[in-house]
């Protein structure tokens, strides 16, 4: 998942994200290596967090999606 991406250029850690979201830091992994989706009330977070509207984060998530699937070909 993109998420990991915005997380590495706001320095932030696993655990930070895992704290705000009030989840487990092993979640937050879960969410950035496609292992499970997160939902809509988490990635409203997400976005606060990365200070990007819904929508930019949503938009990225899909590019990153398209370049995995391209790259596994």
């Amino acid at each position: 998942m993109g998420v990991k991406k915005y997380r590495e250029d706001k320095k932030l850690t696993q655990t930070y994200i895992a704290d705000v979201l009030n989840v487990k830091s092993a979640t937050v992994s879960k969410y950035e290596s496609n292992q499970i989706e997160p939902n809509i009330d988490t990635l409203k977070k997400y976005s606060e967090i990365f200070e990007v509207t819904l929508e930019e984060l949503l938009k990225y998530e899909e590019m990153f999606f398209n370049i995995v699937m391209i790259r596994k070909g």
